[in-house]
């Protein structure tokens, strides 16, 4: 059972009802009170919308397959040191936390990728690149043919 939000009474069945500047549902004695708009739906099914993706979000999640460098921090350091900046100068130039960047610098988080070009652009260091993989080189140049189960088994007639 519903209740009218007029008069507190429980019903069955209630209508929208326009009373003064707001909408509100009522039984059938208070919908007289003010305009009846509608029934209100039996089934009070909720619509679910997919949410929407910014042009940002998606790029972001689009892999570039690009991994972090080993020793990031020490190298982000070794820049810093190099062009004579502190942790804090650093910070105010590229537009992040001091905190930030200790942390990048003793490895305790990875850079996010915004953060990592604002380094690579102002200390002109590489942080990401392609990974490579080893090329293994077989043992045995020549090619064994691999026995079949034909080539094994002799079959009894």
């Amino acid at each position: 059972m519903k209740t009218c939000e007029v008069c507190g009474e429980k019903t069955k069945q209630r209508w929208i009802t326009k009373i003064g500047n707001s909408k509100l549902k009522t039984c059938k004695n208070c919908k007289d009170h003010g305009k009846s708009i509608k029934k209100e739906n039996k089934s009070r099914k909720t619509k679910k919308t997919k949410k929407k993706t910014s042009e940002k979000t998606r790029k972001s999640k689009k892999t570039t397959g690009k991994t972090l460098i080993p020793d990031y921090g020490e190298k982000i350091k070794r820049k810093r040191e190099k062009k004579e900046l502190t942790q804090e100068e650093l910070s105010n130039q590229i537009n992040e936390k001091e905190s930030t960047i200790n942390k990048i610098e003793k490895q305790k988080i990875k850079p996010p990728k915004r953060t990592a070009k604002k380094l690579e652009k102002k200390l002109n260091l590489k942080l990401y690149e392609k990974p490579t993989t080893p090329k293994y080189k077989s043992k045995n140049k020549k090619k064994k043919k691999k026995k079949t189960i034909g080539d094994v088994i002799e079959l009894k007639e």
